[in-house]
């Protein structure tokens, strides 16, 4: 170092470091930066996932509703309470309707004072009938097949 003195040496090691400390530490925060930026490739992706994920979510939804339906021709009054918009009223009015015939389709239950389009719309998922004309059907071939008699007894008896 030619005709520097001591103060101006240090004064350059000082610049020296200084440069060399400060380049280091941009190096450092570009390796640990986190790129918020997204590519329009991984904006697709992530949209295919949220959608494929939505859908799985709907689908066991959909399985647990099913699952859940009720029957009312079977159905006890809380049971129809439980459905959306049936209060004690309309479930007793059910239940009458019920016992003076079965319903055979869910749109039957609109023959029950109080159940309109939009009421039957609102429970329709959470409703479902047995169907009571092929039971009729088997009951009637065991009938025929049997030839049981109307009124007779048919009680086992050992003789």
């Amino acid at each position: 170092m030619p005709n520097l003195n001591r103060t101006e040496r240090l004064a350059l090691i000082f610049l020296g470091a200084s440069l060399f400390l400060g380049e280091t530490a941009i190096i450092c925060r570009k390796k640990t930066e986190v790129n918020y930026r997204y590519r329009a490739s991984d904006r697709a992706t992530l949209t295919s996932l949220s959608q494929k994920r939505a859908t799985a979510e709907r689908e066991v939804m959909k399985r647990r509703v099913l699952k859940a339906r009720i029957d009312p021709n079977t159905a006890s009054q809380e049971e129809l309470e439980s459905l959306p918009g049936i209060g004690k009223g309309l479930a007793e009015r059910i239940l009458e309707y019920r016992n003076e015939q079965p319903f055979y389709s869910v749109e039957d239950l609109r023959k029950v004072k109080g159940i309109g389009p939009k009421k039957l719309e609102e429970i329709r998922w959470f409703i479902k009938i047995k169907d009571l004309k092929e039971d009729e059907e088997k009951i009637t071939d065991v009938y025929h097949n049997h030839r049981l008699q109307p009124g007779g007894n048919y009680s086992r008896s050992d003789p």
